[in-house]
């Protein structure tokens, strides 16, 4: 099952931004404890245009990219996982808007009572260009 959330947080283009989530069963609403999550991955994209991000080719685009304790991400022993986005993450695309909407989708696979599962959440990001960060 694929969830969403979309965050009311102000997140300026061009900096470090750090998001986070809690990792559920959907069969039985618990928190996954980290050590089950077999693979973490996320993909970032601009959600009008639905481009993969960053842009950049020099950095790469993080399009189904492992984060399970690598490239940015992190997640504890309760299931909560901790993402820092570089400032080339949070650039803004059409230099023609003064706010984008980016998608962050953390996807994961575990084992749930013996029998392997994944799950799927959209983290939503408005990221603001202000003067000097674009």
């Amino acid at each position: 099952m694929s969830h969403e959330t979309h965050l009311d947080e102000h997140f300026t283009a061009g900096k470090t931004a750090r998001v986070t989530l809690e990792l559920r069963d959907d069969l039985t609403g618990a928190a996954i404890p980290g050590a089950l999550i077999d693979a973490l991955t996320l993909t970032l994209f601009n959600r009008r245009s639905g481009a993969f991000l960053p842009a950049a080719p020099a950095t790469g685009a993080r399009q189904n990219q492992d984060i399970l304790g690598v490239n940015g991400g992190s997640i504890s022993a309760a299931g909560v996982v901790t993402m820092e986005l570089s400032a080339a993450d949070m650039a803004i695309v059409d230099p023609t808007l003064s706010v984008e909407v980016h998608g962050a989708e953390f996807e994961w696979t575990y084992l749930s009572l013996g029998v392997p599962r994944s799950g799927r959440h959209t983290v939503w990001l408005r990221v603001y260009d202000e003067p000097g960060t674009g």
